[in-house]
């Protein structure tokens, strides 16, 4: 037989119900089972239930509760003793004292537990379950992809442990990244069910009705599902209605006003393509929008704001997300909304910003909330910083510490920034108790306050488990190490890897993995060896190093061209006629020179002025050469430069000088032939004497 538990209200579908009224527990359980009590817990607080009427439906017990009158306000787990076994409902009973006039409440989205993104996964979330503790509101919505992948267990174990510090009611419907890897029986019988609660619901608050819906992993609403919501609907006329849906029904970054019908649906512009690709289900989900005066929908899925307001009745309203991954330029972040039993909306963001022109969520970056407990609940860390510019003026922080309550209130104290706290309080809740305080914050600065029962003042345990790859190579690999860092005492606070070159050392910080294992990355080193080391820091400020660790690195031989270049030419050279010169380039090194290429560039009076001859490749060890034919067009001296270069060398560069002179004409024998012809007249002379004689 299935075990008996309580199926509704749950933390995610919380029941409202007023002082003096009555509402319906559904429990699995044979009918036969006999009820011997019930009663609400809250801390500081235990009031019991009378049960009114029991029904049957099918395997469920219907348990109609009546409520005592003097209930105070508040969030209350269920306890339900039924045939000898105590069931429970942490946070499922939300008691008021009236039926409120206006909704104030704080919409989240696109969670995403266990996502990296900067640091651990569920910080934001922290933060986000911290703001609601403290602002004004009512509850908050989460509107899907609570957790990253459907079927990781431990991180649905987590958002449902960060939820439930939650001491307002949470009404969270699934998305798609909570059915990844779950089909239709496992989704509702192993996990999401199970972790978190039934994928479609509604909740009646007075004059509201609230309605959560499931756009499954394809994001959009099969036909069984838009039957069940026009008959919730139709049942609910006269309620102020609010859906809320994963998948938005416009795109991302739409905002303004727009006109349409469900009867042309496909008119309508920047519907989302989720929904264009399934337009049956887009039409007759905006035929109920339309005909049932729906007032807003909320949704979120894209990871960025978009606010459509529709035929000015109702209000398309997509969040960016609270916790994972956004575009450059873009914030996370989370929507006060405020809604009227009259249906108007009052707020949809920061107050001043006009949703219906851009961007108008809170920036969740800029409040960091870390929140640490030792094993037995002993000792309770939250770490607290709002930077400035933060749109919300929060000038005094209560932080809720969940411990031990096997030990007395009385041994429990407050360590750390104490100097900030303006009053505590202990609260008996169950086993547990709940420590409140209220701490002064400063923006730009930061505290860290832990609840204890004891004084931690022994270092964390840090050790290097191993590093990847086992033989990197200098230059051109990164080392990722996993560290090992456990504190028996108030938590780990940061991990940091000391790494060491001759050149000096260096320090990076490391990320939470998951347990007591975190990773650290060495970027690429020029180096033959690296020493590590890890240090851990717990919230006590207690220092913890591991033993140093030397990682060798593989130097490779490094392959290098090196070129010479040598050039050959005549030194004397005529005016007009071609002369050559040639250069030879060699390759003296032990590596390839790519893409070479020899420059020749001359003076004027030389022609051509420039030339260029390249070839794709030189080998070591090899040369080639090539002949530029020149001429000179005057007389003169000149320089020719070569500079030879290649994709993986620097410019090399020969200059060789060049007389250019024009060739001898008559003019320049002249004097010679002068002396000639005289010697010839004498001869002539003396021997025609020596006739006559």
């Amino acid at each position: 037989a299935p075990r008996s538990k309580i199926v509704d209200p749950l933390y995610s579908v919380p029941m409202p119900v007023l002082a003096g009224g009555h509402f319906v527990a559904k429990v699995l359980a044979e009918a036969s089972v006999g009820v011997e009590g019930a009663w609400l817990l809250a801390p500081g607080s235990n009031v019991t239930l009378t049960l009114a009427s029991t029904a049957t439906e099918g395997s469920y017990l219907l348990l109609n509760f009546s409520v005592p009158a003097d209930t105070a306000s508040g969030l209350y787990d269920l306890y339900v003793r039924c045939g000898g076994e105590l069931l429970t409902s942490p946070r499922s009973v939300w008691v008021l004292g009236e039926w409120p006039s206006e909704l104030v409440f704080l919409h989240f989205t696109d969670i995403h537990i266990d996502i990296k993104v900067d640091g651990r996964s569920s910080s934001r979330y922290e933060a986000a379950v911290t703001l609601l503790n403290n602002l004004p509101v009512m509850f908050a919505v989460i509107t899907g992809d609570d957790v990253d992948v459907g079927s990781d267990v431990p991180a649905l174990r987590l958002f449902r442990e960060i939820t439930n510090r939650a001491r307002k009611p949470t009404f969270i419907i699934p998305g798609n990244h909570d059915h990844a890897q779950t089909d239709e029986a496992s989704f509702r019988e192993r996990y999401y069910g199970v972790y978190i609660g039934p994928a479609t619901w509604y909740r009646v608050i007075g004059r509201f009705l609230l309605v959560g819906l499931d756009t499954g992993l394809e994001g959009f609403l099969d036909s069984a599902q838009l039957r069940w919501l026009e008959g919730v609907l139709s049942e609910h006329r006269d309620k102020v209605k609010v859906l809320l849906m994963h998948h938005p029904f416009f795109n991302y970054a739409t905002f303004g006003r727009v006109r349409g019908s469900w009867r042309e649906v496909e008119k309508i512009r920047n519907v989302y393509s989720s929904w264009r690709d399934h337009i049956d289900s887009a039409k007759e989900l905006l035929r109920l929008i339309e005909e049932y005066n729906v007032t807003l929908v909320l949704a979120g899925h894209v990871h960025g704001d978009a606010v459509v307001l529709y035929n000015d009745r109702t209000w398309f309203v997509t969040t960016t997300t609270t916790c994972a991954g956004i575009r450059p330029g873009d914030y996370r972040g989370f929507r006060i909304v405020r809604l009227s039993d009259r249906g108007e909306v009052l707020q949809l963001g920061v107050p001043g910003k006009n949703p219906l022109a851009g961007f108008s969520s809170f920036n969740i970056d800029l409040l960091k909330v870390a929140y640490v407990s030792d094993p037995q609940l002993k000792a309770c860390t939250v770490k607290v910083s709002v930077a400035p510019g933060f749109e919300l003026a929060i000038e005094n922080l209560t932080v809720y510490y969940y411990v031990n309550g096997s030990v007395p209130a009385s041994e429990y104290e407050l360590y750390g920034d104490v100097d900030r706290v303006l009053g505590r309080e202990v609260l008996s809740y169950g086993a547990l108790h709940l420590v409140r305080a209220v701490v002064k914050v400063k923006p730009g600065e930061g505290f860290k306050v832990t609840a204890a029962c004891y004084r931690d003042e022994a270092p964390p345990e840090v050790s290097i488990m191993m590093y990847t790859p086992r033989r990197p190579v200098s230059g051109k690999d990164s080392v990722m190490v996993y560290i090992r860092a456990v504190d028996e005492g108030y938590g780990i606070e940061s991990v940091k890897l000391v790494y060491e070159t001759p050149a000096g050392a260096r320090e990076v910080r490391a990320e939470h993995v998951r347990g007591s294992t975190y990773q650290a990355m060495i970027p690429p080193l020029r180096a033959k060896e690296v020493r590590l080391k890890a240090v851990a820091t717990d919230f006590a400020g207690n220092v913890g190093e591991s033993s140093e660790l030397t990682v060798s690195y593989v130097v490779p031989e490094v392959r290098v061209p090196k070129l010479t270049v040598s050039v050959k030419c005549e030194r004397e050279v005529e005016v007009g006629r071609e002369f050559k010169l040639t250069v030879r380039v060699s390759n003296e090194g032990n590596g390839t020179a790519r893409s070479v290429v020899a420059e020749l560039s001359a003076p004027e009076g030389i022609e051509p002025r420039s030339a260029s001859q390249r070839w794709p490749s030189l080998e070591a060890g090899k040369s080639v050469a090539h002949e530029f034919k020149l001429k000179a067009t005057k007389e003169g001296a000149y320089e020719i430069k070569v500079i030879v270069r290649a994709a993986n060398h620097k410019a090399v560069e020969e200059v060789v000088k060049v007389t250019a002179k024009r060739p001898a004409g008559v003019e320049a024998y002249l004097p010679y032939l002068i002396v000639v012809a005289v010697a010839v007249v004498i001869v002539a002379v003396i021997a025609a004497r020596r006739r006559r004689a």
